[in-house]
């Protein structure tokens, strides 16, 4: 029931909203960060030069990564809007 709660108040928000915070927010940033520093740890232990990062190769990988992370990040935000949505309508109904 209070799952039910939450969602109720979570969904006034807006469908755009909730996939923006919870898909591309809360998901692809912080996936980015971790593709960052794992380029940095990859990279012969470059990790703090800024010479690993200016290079047109990483560059073209971040803008590639953040563009990637984003798309996947929006798809998950939006499944889970679809699933919780539907979960609040099953539970609906039988109450």
């Amino acid at each position: 029931m209070r799952a039910q709660k939450n969602w109720s108040e979570t969904r006034l928000l807006g469908k755009a909203k909730y996939v923006f915070r919870n898909g591309i927010l809360a998901w692809g940033i912080p996936s980015v960060l971790a593709f960052i520093i794992l380029i940095g740890f990859t990279n012969g232990g470059t990790f703090f030069e800024s010479s690993t990062y200016l290079t047109n190769s990483f560059l073209f990988k971040l803008f590639t990564v953040i563009t990637t992370f984003s798309f996947v990040g929006y798809f998950l935000g939006m499944w889970t809007w679809i699933m919780n949505e539907k979960s609040f309508s099953d539970n609906s109904t039988i109450a």
